[in-house]
């Protein structure tokens, strides 16, 4: 029997591993991607850590890619260690959670965690390892305090948006750690270093962005639209508004799917949010985790609204969040609440885009790299037109004499015969 049980359970972390791959496979990275592997190829160790103050992220990321940029892997490293990283948190969730089969495949399968995290290679793949690293061992903390707490610390240096839950978790563990040990008559010294630990490494963190910090909403959107902003990317993550061709008929007029989709994502957050209520406040034992949950989206919806909007990844944190919650409070009497609150989250977040990445290319980059090595002499001068920092650019540098050019109509074009890339297409003009 138990050997039955591991057998699905390898077979169900299989599948989700391949599925990620595959979709790896067939995604172009865009430039928030791969700009990362031109960093770590091109600059020192120091000009990392100094270039981590206009980044505006920590340099743990870049420190991971940079043994393979600089041993020459090409850009395909970042694909690799993004569903490496991605496939470890599914192994920690499906051998190490509390949850059932049908609970393990909702969040496996949901969009966010099987395209998001590990297809798009970005420092948001080390959240979910150490999220789900966090709740194996949450209710061992006590056994593996160091452990715990490095993995506390380790997540402030993933992203600027997890800093509210990395706070509430420390203050989680001066209570839970210190503070009730400390009631109970017990001695608590062993439990101090660890949580000094945590200090040291979020200071580490923000040390590196401090710099960043000052490109605020007002630079990102001149208007200060920054509820706005923050409403419509968390409507189109939860509220299937821009899923499965809406948007589309938005941009071209047709409102007329729009109100029964609105009526239909207003009434199922709505159940999400009592859901929430009766599972981590009304049972009184899990209501610090309503507290850890209320301070870590907190943090985000302010910063959003303030520093920079939620957008991408960032807006699916606030899901692996409450999967993590739901991990450390799990009973078997909460299944059928946990089931159907999975199953509204994974509906909420289901879209288009993991399907259309499969055919459709982000930005055509790889194309026109493709046609440059394909049909142009090393030496010869190539003008592009879009100065959008396209990735064949760095990429084919050394080989041609790239030059852009500015948008064809103002620019002065030179003396045929010339190689010119317009709208992401090669074309030699005699």
């Amino acid at each position: 029997m138990k050997e039955s049980k591991a057998l699905w359970r390898w077979l169900l972390w299989g599948v989700f591993t391949a599925i990620t791959a595959f979709l790896a496979s067939r995604h172009e990275p865009w430039y928030d991607e791969y700009h990362v592997w031109f960093m770590c190829r091109d600059m020192s160790l120091l000009e990392l850590w100094r270039a981590m103050t206009e980044e505006g992220h920590f340099i743990l990321w870049h420190l991971l890619v940079f043994p393979f940029a600089k041993l020459g892997a090409s850009w395909w490293c970042l694909e690799v260690l993004s569903v490496a990283f991605v496939s470890c948190a599914a192994w920690l969730l499906v051998f190490c959670s509390p949850f059932e089969w049908p609970a393990l495949c909702l969040i496996l399968f949901s969009f966010p965690m099987v395209y998001d995290y590990p297809v798009v290679s970005r420092c948001y793949a080390l959240i979910p390892p150490i999220l789900f690293g966090l709740g194996a061992l949450y209710h061992d903390q006590d056994k593996h305090r160091w452990l715990y707490c490095f993995l506390i610390g380790l997540l402030a240096h993933t992203h600027v948006f997890v800093e509210g839950l990395v706070a509430a978790l420390f203050l989680l563990y001066l209570y839970e750690q210190v503070y009730l040990l400390h009631k109970a008559g017990k001695p608590v010294q062993d439990s101090i270093l660890p949580a000094v630990l945590i200090i040291v490494m979020v200071l580490l963190a923000f040390i590196q962005v401090t710099g960043s910090l000052s490109y605020g909403q007002s630079t990102f959107d001149a208007d200060k639209r920054g509820l706005a902003i923050t409403l419509h990317h968390l409507g189109g993550a939860y509220g299937m508004f821009f899923t499965f061709g809406m948007r589309t008929r938005i941009l071209h007029g047709d409102w007329l799917p729009l109100l029964p989709i609105l009526i239909a994502s207003v009434l199922l957050l709505a159940v999400v949010l009592v859901l929430l209520y009766r599972i981590f406040w009304k049972r009184r034992e899990n209501r610090r985790f309503a507290l850890v949950l209320l301070a870590a989206i907190g943090w985000q919806v302010l910063f959003s609204l303030f520093i920079y909007c939620f957008a991408y990844q960032r807006v699916y944190l606030p899901m692996l969040m409450v999967c993590f919650a739901l991990w450390c409070v799990y009973e078997k009497d909460m299944r059928k609440e946990t089931m159907v609150l999975l199953l509204i989250l994974f509906l909420l977040t289901a879209r288009d885009i993991p399907f259309n990445d499969i055919n459709h290319s982000y930005c055509h980059d790889m194309e026109v790299y493709e046609q440059i090595l394909d049909r142009v002499e090393p030496g010869t001068t190539v003008y592009v037109e879009d100065a959008s920092e396209p990735m064949y650019f760095p990429l084919l540098q050394d080989t041609y004499d790239l030059r852009y050019l500015g948008p064809v109509g103002t620019a002065v074009l030179p003396d045929p015969p010339f190689w010119l890339v317009t709208e992401n297409v090669l074309s030699l003009h005699p």
